[in-house]
């Protein structure tokens, strides 16, 4: 859909959500994907001890200095993440960089992780790419209050938010007068 590559970064030990990821990217968005591994994870930096979870701003923040891209990347933490008065946040985006915490993603039940991964990988880039949040709770541009949000929708856009991106990829305003 979009002529474009985006990145992936994550710890080296996680290969298997790195291989999701990228095929969510190229399956979901078309998108070539480059994966590059580094050897900590730099949520580390920013845990809120009193809350025992990173502060995701902040995390953010300091990734679009680390690394200066112009192409969409997305930042793997296994971190539990919050921004400001939200209790937790499964990921969040902003302008060309995106976090996704899989702290709350994960299950005992492998496929369910994965597909929670996948959901919150296409929600970030969806967001990456201009999307905003979409009221069908079936749409992946659904906003998750909850894991059960996560559960229930498809990893996806809708087709409006299909239509939007479309829109957007050849420059034709979405905004109405």
């Amino acid at each position: 859909m979009f002529e474009m590559d985006a990145v992936i970064v994550a710890p080296r030990w996680m290969e298997r959500e790195l291989a999701e990821a990228s095929d969510t990217l190229r399956t979901i968005y078309g998108l070539e994907v480059q994966v590059e591994t580094i050897n900590e994870d730099k949520g580390r930096y920013f845990i809120d001890q009193n809350r025992n979870q990173v502060n995701g701003i902040k995390l953010l923040g300091y990734l679009r200095v680390l690394k200066d891209t112009k192409l969409p990347t997305v930042w793997l933490t296994e971190f539990d993440l919050y921004i400001n008065n939200f209790n937790f946040c499964f990921g969040l985006a902003y302008r060309n960089i995106a976090i996704v915490s899989l702290f709350r993603l994960r299950n005992q039940n492998e496929k369910v992780y994965i597909s929670r991964l996948r959901k919150e990988i296409s929600h970030e880039v969806g967001h990456l790419l201009g999307l905003k949040h979409c009221a069908d709770d079936k749409c992946v541009m659904y906003f998750s209050n909850t894991i059960m949000d996560t559960d229930n929708k498809n990893e996806h856009p809708c087709s409006r938010c299909k239509l939007l991106l479309r829109r957007l990829s050849s420059g034709i305003s979405t905004h109405r007068a």
